[in-house]
């Protein structure tokens, strides 16, 4: 009967292991940087959600005068080391920036439009430079439909 493992045997085994993690360290390392984006692009759709549904709600007086944590329940970064979420506590007519992996993506801002003649809030998204804002940016640009100048009018 034998009691050991050959020094064959091993060498065998820690390259298999070695192969085994060549080909899963880049897809666990994607994945991350893709639920990160999911999580991003969800939150900003979640907002302007929110936001057109406070705005019909309470009308146009109170809604320009809220913050942002008296509308939605989207995490702000003021109040947890976390990189991704709402910048500051501010009011809607200051205007709101969300940032993913700590690069802004999106800004609304509520203001008097002259391309539709009325006020209107207005989410604008920028290019990340971090994998996971880049696909962030890339998707809701995607979703919304969005071609110039990355503005897009939630009501």
């Amino acid at each position: 009967m034998r009691q050991a493992f050959t020094l064959i045997e091993l060498i065998f085994i820690i390259v298999i292991i070695g192969i085994l993690s060549f080909v899963a360290i880049p897809k666990l390392a994607s994945s991350r940087t893709d639920a990160a984006a999911a999580l991003c692009s969800r939150e900003v759709t979640q907002l302007a959600r929110e936001l057109s549904n406070f705005y019909t709600r309470t009308g146009h007086n109170v809604f320009k005068h809220k913050l942002v944590s008296e509308m939605t329940n989207i995490r702000l970064l003021s109040n947890n080391n976390s990189t991704t979420g709402i910048s500051s506590d501010a009011s809607i007519s200051v205007g709101i920036e969300y940032k993913c992996d700590g690069i802004k993506i999106a800004s609304f801002i509520y203001t008097y439009d002259p391309t539709i003649l009325r006020n209107g809030l207005i989410l604008r998204i920028t290019d990340g430079s971090t994998p996971a804002s880049l696909l962030s940016s890339n998707i809701l640009k995607g979703n919304l439909n969005i071609q110039v100048n990355g503005k897009y009018y939630v009501f």
